[in-house]
């Protein structure tokens, strides 16, 4: 089974779910 955390796409997924997540929005 493919291990989907060592992926180039689960990096890009995961860089992009931070991004959206940190830091909060509510300052902004």
């Amino acid at each position: 089974i493919l291990d989907f955390r060592h992926t180039r796409q689960y990096h890009i997924t995961m860089d992009r779910f931070q991004l959206e997540s940190f830091p909060p929005k509510k300052g902004k």
